[in-house]
């Protein structure tokens, strides 16, 4: 254990930036030894946290007994004083109770918090005709998109699409609407494709809602793969980044 310690008690510590704790985690599938000196760190970690627990019960049970003990000395006084004892025992008692929590509590849940950055944004696009073909079926699935009606929208979408495969516009919208209408598999299907062409304009943005997919289905490493790649883009790369910090500590 002694040559992974250092590089343990960084990653439990939280001083590993997003990628060294990626690095970190990768490592952990690869190395059996490498897992048996984290689950020993971790076992050493909690006998050293229920000692602290006990060692502070063992501090109220000292005072219960010199108060038993004063008691047979000055019966008298200790009534007297009751009142301050009891207080000072229940503060003692309150905070072995907080002690307890924090060395117990489990870490806060953080899906709805993640959830909130792939809340779906209504479409904005300037329309050059309105008198038939593209942008009058590209109007009708964007009004109802933006009034989240997805699976009339993705009907539209997938019209366009059908008539010319190069329509990379449509068919992110059409993986947009799939994706808000609960179609998970579909929505990666698409969505990886508009990925893969390396459009400028949609390759990045397909990317980001695919990390989405991933984490809906639990798919967590395969989010933070697409993240890590959006972490250094001028647009995406704050939001990605507080979403791997946000997966890191679940």
């Amino acid at each position: 254990m002694s040559k992974y310690i250092d590089e343990i008690d960084r990653y439990f510590s939280g001083l590993m930036d997003e990628l060294e704790k990626v690095e970190f985690e990768n490592a952990l599938k690869r190395n059996a030894e490498l897992r048996r000196a984290v689950t020993m760190y971790k076992e050493i970690n909690f006998t050293i946290k229920n000692q602290k627990a006990l060692e502070l019960v063992d501090l109220v049970m000292q005072d219960l007994n010199s108060i038993q003990h004063e008691k047979n000395m000055n019966i008298r006084r200790i009534y007297r004083n009751k009142g301050l004892q009891i207080a000072a025992m229940l503060i003692i008692l309150i905070g072995i109770g907080i002690v307890i929590v924090l060395l117990t509590r489990k870490p806060p849940e953080t899906s709805n918090t993640i959830a909130e950055y792939f809340a779906p944004q209504k479409i904005h696009f300037n329309f050059r005709s309105t008198e038939g073909g593209r942008d009058v079926l590209l109007k009708e699935g964007i009004d109802l998109f933006n009034n989240k009606k997805y699976s009339e929208a993705s009907r539209f979408f997938l019209k366009i699409y059908s008539n010319d495969t190069t329509d990379h516009q449509a068919a992110y919208y059409w993986g947009l609407s799939e994706l808000y209408s609960g179609n998970i598999e579909k929505a990666k299907e698409v969505l990886n494709y508009i990925n893969s062409t390396g459009d400028v304009n949609y390759s990045n943005e397909a990317r980001w809602y695919l990390a989405w997919c991933y984490i809906q289905q639990d798919s967590v490493e395969s989010a933070k793969e697409h993240l890590i790649f959006l972490h250094k883009d001028q647009y995406f790369g704050e939001k990605a980044g507080n979403v791997l910090r946000l997966l890191n500590g679940k």
